[in-house]
């Protein structure tokens, strides 16, 4: 007991620690005065903001204000917006190296762990923004029939790294959610309309800012700046309008769900039967309604939640089956009309790709009614998904079938249902997310997916320096062809076109080469219809295992006129130039001078405006420098 007392108070002492000082050279090269500026403490962290003067590799390490050291055991260069680690008191230990750019901003968030300091640094073109004020409207108490706006204003412009999120919790934070607003930036104003809330709810929330995309987890060490309210947090009150319809769904779980549905709630008419869906932060709602309801015909709602996966089964159920369509039903929901309330049941695809029983649903049903709430913290468990994120598309299909199981109406309308037969649907509603504040009836998309890969078809492979891609087709509707998209400098760019067959129903094969330019490589195919319509396959690598090193390779073709490829290497992000030099050695024309990512790289010499003769091309990057002639003919 004593021993863990003892190791107890020694943590707690190194939590406590209050100097954490940064050494660098980020200002043209230069090492800081020792022992370096000192972090300031920003909630659970502490954090500097630096500007960098000049660009390249630089240098820095932490220091505890004494004679303690913290370096990381590796040289190389340290990503942004990851959490490293470094320590003190290992020989085999180098000073940490970044790769920066002129004139940028780089925040040092820091905080010491048990072992010794926990790091990450983030990147902004300008001074990091601030959140100078937050307004919730109509107010900070509100009634379950009300949704509740947050209104903020920001310090001045963005950078374009910046992103702006929301955090809040209904749990007092044993569990949170970040939500990503920055889409509603408009100069220095940003938005975020909560979802319909339940009654007797209580909202905490706060305003940070990152450079983290999709930031989910620590978020202190992640943060830029933020607004907590002074540290108290900002938090809306729901109570109850005294009714028990509402404008939104928003029951308690387990209760029926007698609930009114909005005009813009409806997704369309199939066989005199309207469709209806809507949705909460925890809940999908699903109405059929009008016409005459007979017992036991069976409302079903098919479900898929990754629109862009190959994930499900498209085994029949209630007489409809899912081959006609791209992507295959995860979740399956199936209420049998009776008098009261009957089951509504939910179903998840299994590994052996069939159905199986997962619970009962809250549902409301009578005669010209059936209404189901589905939890979305339920849609988890089915085979490759784990938890349905509202953020992510998602897509289904509703349908009604007889007590024979043949369906006879169906939204979106599919193969003629008949009441008859077994029918193949081939369109499905999809929604780009669940966000609050998307209008169900103006934001569903029609999911008609024409083209069906063949599955695991799509593959690469290095042959000969070139990346070679393969895929195939079993049938093809509509389709235009296959932008090919290749993952560079942190988005997709389309790299080249493949046409499609058009209509087809025999298998088809694709192949497309592309130039090697790293090590590991990520492609996806952009499947485009001749109506414009576009689906996206899943995201392979590839792996060369080619050994990179500084090169700067002679230029093609050469003699040229008037432009020629120049290719270069880079076996680590560097800071890299190339400048064009004439016979009497004055520069001419500049083709690099910014920080580049590791891999083999191609440019473009455009001579138009220079004279015929010899010209000089010259790269440099961390100390290696080489230059090779070239020679305009005009």
């Amino acid at each position: 007991m004593k021993k863990f007392l003892l190791f107890f108070a020694a943590t707690l002492m190194l939590y406590a620690q209050s100097v954490l000082n940064i050494h660098h050279t980020l200002n043209s090269g230069n090492w800081t005065t020792l022992p370096g500026v000192a972090l300031s403490q920003r909630g659970f962290v502490k954090s500097i903001t630096i500007q960098a003067t000049g660009s390249g590799t630089r240098e820095f390490l932490f220091n505890d204000g004494g004679n303690n050291w913290y370096k990381v055991r590796y040289t190389d260069p340290i990503p942004l917006n990851q959490i490293k680690d470094c320590y003190t008191g290992d020989p085999n230990t180098f000073n940490m190296k970044l790769v920066v750019a002129d004139q940028k901003y780089y925040t040092f968030n820091a905080n010491y762990s048990q072992y010794g300091v926990d790091f990450c640094v983030m990147e902004t073109d300008a001074q990091p923004i601030t959140i100078t004020n937050v307004q919730i409207s109509p107010s900070d108490t509100i009634t379950n029939n009300q949704k509740a706006t947050v209104n903020i204003t920001l310090s001045g412009n963005k950078s374009p790294q910046e992103r702006v999120y929301l955090r809040y919790t209904t749990d007092n934070w044993a569990t949170s959610t970040a939500v990503d607003i920055t889409n509603s930036v408009s100069g220095t104003s940003a938005s975020f309309e909560f979802p319909y809330l339940p009654k007797n709810t209580t909202v905490e929330f706060y305003v940070l800012t990152s450079t983290k995309e999709a930031l989910a987890a620590d978020y202190d060490m992640f943060t830029l700046n933020y607004n907590t309210n002074s540290g108290n947090n900002y938090t809306i009150t729901v109570i109850d309008n005294g009714s028990t319809t509402y404008n939104n769904p928003s029951l308690a779980a387990g209760t029926p769900v007698d609930v009114g549905f909005r005009a813009n709630e409806k997704l369309g008419t199939s066989n005199s039967t309207d469709y209806y869906v809507t949705w909460d932060a925890y809940n999908i709602y699903f109405a059929f309604t009008g016409g005459s309801l007979i017992d036991n015909d069976k409302y079903n709602v098919a479900i898929d939640v990754d629109p862009d996966g190959t994930n499900g089964t498209d085994l029949i159920f209630n007489g409809v089956n899912y081959t006609g369509m791209t992507q295959k039903i995860d979740y399956h929901i199936e209420v049998v009309k009776s008098s009261g309330f009957p089951d509504a049941k939910l179903f998840k695809n299994n590994a052996a790709g069939r159905y199986e029983y997962v619970k009962n649903l809250p549902n409301y049903c009578d005669n010209s009614n059936v209404k189901i709430k589905l939890p979305i913290a339920d849609l988890t468990g089915a085979t490759g998904v784990t938890a349905y994120n509202p953020q992510n598309p998602i897509q289904f299909v509703m349908f009604i079938s007889n007590n024979n199981s043949k369906p006879f109406t169906m939204y979106p309308a599919n193969t003629a249902a008949n009441g008859n037969n077994d029918i193949t649907a081939t369109k499905a509603v999809k929604f780009a997310n669940l966000a609050s504040g998307v209008v169900p009836s103006s934001a569903q998309n029609e999911s008609s997916l024409p083209v069906e890969l063949v599955e695991n078809s799509f593959k690469g492979q290095v042959v000969d320096n070139k990346v070679i891609l393969t895929w195939s087709t079993a049938s093809e509707i509509n389709n235009k062809g296959f932008e090919v998209e290749k993952f560079v400098n942190n988005k997709w760019e389309s790299v080249g076109f493949v046409n499609g067959a058009g209509n087809s129903n025999v298998t088809k094969h694709y192949r497309f080469e592309d130039v090697l330019t790293s090590n590991k490589l990520q492609y996806r195919l952009k499947q485009i219809d001749n109506d414009g319509k576009y689906s996206y396959s899943e995201v392979i690598e590839v792996n060369a295992n080619i050994k990179l090193s500084y090169d700067l390779k002679q230029n093609y073709p050469n003699p040229f006129n008037p432009t020629t490829k120049i290719t270069f290497e880079l076996p680590v992000k560097a800071f890299a130039q190339i400048k064009v030099y004439n016979i009497l050695g004055s520069e001419v024309a500049t083709l690099i001078n910014n920080v580049v990512e590791e891999g083999i790289h191609t440019i473009d010499f455009n001579a138009e405006n220079l004279p015929a003769g010899i010209y000089f091309v010259t790269m440099k990057a961390n100390g290696f420098a080489k230059t090779i002639k070239v020679n305009l003919l005009k």
